[in-house]
């Protein structure tokens, strides 16, 4: 059979450690291209709000990701493209939430803590004779 010797064997072992390596490398820098925004959504007695939706939005790219706020009031989005979003937040019986200043960059996460106010009351009459 064929047999390596000691320097080849060598050779190839550091060869692939050294593909290894580079594969890793170059995994980790993807993960470092993009930022996360997290935060947590209270009503106004700093209650958590346990139902409700948090759209991001890329103000150059209008691209859009839309998640649920969890039962203790919290949300997260990671790896999202580096730029400025919109940030909108929405449950039953409260007013929207709109933040339009939210800047994402590479690596970093953006805290935002969330009041959401109650909705206004809108009557409706109608008159008949």
């Amino acid at each position: 059979m064929f047999s390596l010797g000691k320097t080849e064997w060598l050779k190839r072992l550091f060869g692939c450690v050294v593909v290894v390596a580079i594969a890793f490398s170059c995994a980790a820098q993807t993960s470092r291209v993009a930022g996360a925004v997290q935060g947590s959504v209270v009503d106004q007695t700093g209650g958590a709000v346990a139902a409700g939706t948090v759209t991001l939005r890329n103000q150059g790219t209008s691209q859009m990701r839309t998640m649920l706020i969890d039962a203790q009031g919290f949300f997260r989005a990671g790896e999202l493209p580096v730029g400025r979003y919109e940030l909108r937040v929405e449950s039953s019986g409260f007013s929207p939430y709109v933040n339009n200043a939210i800047v994402v960059s590479i690596g970093t996460v953006v805290q935002i803590a969330v009041r959401l106010a109650p909705a206004t009351v809108q009557q409706l009459i109608t008159v008949s004779e």
